[in-house]
């Protein structure tokens, strides 16, 4: 029959079935016709479910890269360096390695920043770090070679702590300074300001609000536990309910904290 002439049904024989192609291309078997070409059924549907599967992984790796590239691709865990020159939290330049401490969304991040050198211009009362935009962390850290760092300002934009948040002084310190918090903290669960220096020279001043960003009960622990550091510890901003409720504890075997506008 000619190629412009209506074609009979495919045949199907057993476990193989047949396509149509044109005259030109037609493998003419005995069995089937010189219109059509046989195919083997298992082999057919192991292509295709092969062939499925591989642009559903590719689809799905796809929209896990771009998830990432939308949320940031900000690294959770960073070390300030004390060598930038810009005051912006999330400039890369001021961070070990180009890795910034901490999220740009959510609130359940398990970010925690660690600064461990003395302060270079950057961080200082004058010209202190700034939170440029929306911060999420659960930890901030001042380790044992930390200067008098200078963190946001009051009027500024806020830390958002995640549930179990540590804001701390570790023990061993060579010198006596004093670590400014100016930026609000914003409470998504019960947290800790932890003073924990030996000396008697080194202290907390949080001089931003402290609010509850959830509609629960939280705890927010005061704590200066060394024996040896008599200092006095102040939050002068002034610590609200917010969306939620707020109870303060303090627990000291050293020094004290004051609640100068409470």
């Amino acid at each position: 029959m000619s190629s412009s002439s209506a074609r009979s049904a495919a045949p199907r024989l057993g476990s193989a079935f047949y396509l149509p192609v044109v005259p030109d291309q037609a493998s003419s078997p005995a069995s089937a016709g010189s219109d059509y070409l046989r195919y083997d059924k298992a082999a057919f549907l192991g292509a295709f479910c092969l062939s499925r599967f591989r642009f559903s992984l590719f689809a799905f790796s796809l929209s896990f890269l771009l998830l990432a590239f939308a949320s940031g691709a900000y690294a959770q865990q960073g070390t300030w360096t004390n060598t930038g020159t810009s005051s912006n939290w999330w400039d890369t330049a001021n961070w070990v390695g180009g890795t910034v401490a901490g999220t740009n969304s959510g609130t359940s991040g398990s970010g925690t920043a660690t600064f461990n050198s003395p302060v270079g211009s950057i961080g200082t009362s004058v010209n202190p770090i700034l939170i440029n935009s929306y911060l999420n962390l659960r930890g901030i850290t001042f380790g044992t070679n930390a200067g008098s760092f200078t963190i946001g300002i009051t009027n500024g934009n806020a830390l958002n702590m995640s549930s179990a948040w540590n804001i701390q002084i570790l023990t061993s310190r060579p010198a006596s300074n004093t670590i400014t918090i100016d930026a609000p903290l914003v409470m998504f669960g019960s947290g800790t300001i932890n003073n924990q220096a030996n000396n008697n020279g080194t202290r907390f001043v949080i001089g931003g609000g402290i609010r509850a960003g959830t509609n629960a009960n939280m705890t927010l622990t005061l704590q200066s536990v060394s024996a040896n550091n008599l200092n006095t510890n102040a939050i002068t901003g002034l610590i609200a309910n917010g969306s939620g409720t707020v109870t303060v504890s303090q627990i000291t075997s050293g020094g004290n904290w004051y609640l100068l506008n409470n």
